[in-house]
């Protein structure tokens, strides 16, 4: 519906929009070519990682180690949100910050298996920590500290879960769709719900943006990207 995502259409409004591009039809691969920049078929990563099967190799390189190699020596780097390019039975079940050259790592390994207000929440020490907090809302208020913080080129990852097929309510300050406790699942409306995971999203990334600031407003590439193809209803 107009008016939905007015964050998102003004970064498109305000920048270059690729009309063309193509997504693999599932996250993992499309993941690992974002932070590899190389087809799925070449990392390795042709469809969904879960047990049994490969793990992002650590040999292939990433965004942020060719950043720190290629660009600057100094750039930091951060990933929140979904990581899912480890496989649950993979012996290098741990953070990005590990073996993929990230700085600092707060998310989930795995896709999120219950509720998106009961969750465990990995950090960069590798120790998980139940959060009960909504986690579009919590990883966005994470990212843009992060940000705030940095004085070195950055890099961002910002990977939320949201809007996803388990549709949940998400809290009234992000979104006007649907009213109803913060998480609680979505059964009469789902298209609703859907279209209130959109607009909180567009919410978040509205204060990721502001959170840029006048030091980095000038200076920052953002680019806004789905894993994904869109639902099939």
């Amino acid at each position: 519906p107009r008016g939905l995502t007015p964050n998102i259409d003004r970064l498109a409004a305000d920048g270059v929009v690729f009309e063309r591009a193509w997504a693999n039809p599932l996250c993992s691969p499309t993941r690992a070519s974002i932070l590899t920049g190389r087809h799925a078929f070449r990392t390795g990563i042709g469809s969904l990682i879960d047990a049994g099967a490969v793990s992002l190799d650590p040999a292939e390189t990433t965004l942020p180690e060719a950043l720190r190699a290629f660009a600057h020596p100094g750039y930091v780097s951060a990933a929140f949100g979904k990581w899912h390019l480890e496989a649950r039975n993979s012996t290098l079940a741990c953070p990005p910050t590990e073996v993929h050259g990230f700085d600092f790592f707060a998310g989930t390994i795995h896709p999120i298996a219950t509720s998106y207000c009961d969750w465990w929440e990995v950090l960069s020490t590798g120790r998980p920590e139940r959060s009960h907090r909504y986690m579009l809302d919590s990883l966005a208020d994470r990212a843009a500290h992060w940000i705030q913080s940095q004085r070195a080129p950055w890099l961002c990852y910002f990977a939320p879960q949201s809007p996803y097929s388990r549709l949940h309510v998400p809290p009234g300050h992000l979104q006007s769709r649907v009213s109803g406790p913060p998480c609680a699942p979505c059964k009469d409306n789902e298209r609703a719900c859907y279209e209130a995971g959109v607009q909180a999203l567009d919410t978040v990334i509205g204060s990721l943006v502001a959170s840029l600031g006048p030091q980095w407003r000038e200076e920052t590439t953002v680019i806004f990207t789905s894993d994904n193809g869109t639902p099939d209803s």
